[in-house]
């Protein structure tokens, strides 16, 4: 439990100490620690097991999302047209 747990445990005091009592971390520590204390080992590390799965997926997914984005940025085009009064005008991108 300790193992693929540490990092929640370790950030959750942390954002205690900061003052940032209930985030995401500190939650998983009250479903850890209420699993021991009910002698439920495998719940406990199961707890921690899944939140790491699904952290790890997070940031896949944050990681795709952000190149997606950055992609789409960078399909602007280099120049507009601006019609005032009938007349043309191009606007170079810089």
């Amino acid at each position: 439990m300790f193992r693929c747990g540490w990092s929640v445990l370790t950030s959750a005091g942390r954002n205690i100490l900061r003052g940032k009592i209930f985030d995401e971390n500190f939650l998983m520590t009250i479903a850890t620690l209420g699993a021991i204390a009910i002698h439920e080992l495998p719940e406990a590390v199961a707890v921690m097991l899944f939140f790491q799965v699904g952290e790890l997926f997070q940031g896949f997914a944050v990681g795709r999302s952000r190149r997606s984005i950055k992609s789409l940025l960078e399909v602007r085009p280099d120049k507009a047209n601006l019609i005032v009064d009938g007349v043309i005008y191009e606007k170079n991108r810089n």
